[in-house]
């Protein structure tokens, strides 16, 4: 990712210069518009499912099937929600794209939340699993909540919440040359190869990023 040097006292979260960036300030505006619709009814849909899952609590006892869609309907709750407002978390002082009203510690918050919210992927694996290990195996509800579904949870929320943790600590996160608001970017400073203008350090925030 081309990172701009900026002069005098850099900030934490430096941007891309403007000419790495060949979108117009229309263009970057409607990117910015765009995933709201979806994010609204992903919420809806997934507040739904939260809703229903709430209310048939004591007609139908909760399954390892129903709290892994729970767990995935949280996630994506708040994976929707940062891709509407990632755009504005952007720091300002920084940031040549349209909307951006935050600062560092906002990007740090929109890189923390795409990082967690890769539960959501996470659970749907498990999902897939799930459906495995029961139709395949004909492994019962009762032995898998009991030997399988911790494993899954621990899995499925462990992995994403401390990269996530670790990001926000060790400053991994700043704004992308491209995507919505602010994710793992290069950290040490300007790492990678050094025949693309690199310094030659490895970049150790791919750990967590990929």
């Amino acid at each position: 990712l081309g990172i701009s040097a900026i002069s005098g006292d850099e900030p934490t979260n430096a941007t891309f210069s403007e000419s790495a960036s060949p979108l117009s300030d229309g263009q970057y505006k409607a990117l910015a518009v765009l995933p709201i619709p979806t994010s609204i009814l992903s919420v809806v849909g997934s507040a739904f499912i939260l809703i229903m899952a709430y209310k048939n609590r004591e007609k139908r006892k909760w399954t390892t099937y129903t709290r892994l869609l729970v767990g995935m309907s949280i996630s994506d709750i708040l994976f929707s929600l940062q891709l509407s407002f990632g755009n504005m978390m952007r720091p300002s002082a920084t940031s040549n794209r349209a909307w951006a009203f935050g600062n560092d510690a906002t990007c740090t918050v929109s890189g923390f939340l795409g990082q967690l919210t890769y539960s959501t992927v996470f659970y749907n694996v498990m999902l897939s699993f799930y459906f495995l290990l029961t139709a395949r195996f004909g492994m019962s509800n009762a032995k898998i909540a009991r030997r399988v579904e911790p494993v899954m949870h621990i899995i499925s929320i462990g992995f994403p919440l401390v990269t996530a943790t670790v990001g926000a600590i060790m400053g991994f996160y700043s704004e992308p040359e491209f995507g919505i608001g602010c994710w793992v970017n290069q950290w040490p400073k300007n790492c990678g190869p050094e025949e693309e203008g690199s310094t030659g350090e490895y970049c150790w925030s791919i750990v967590i990023g990929w």
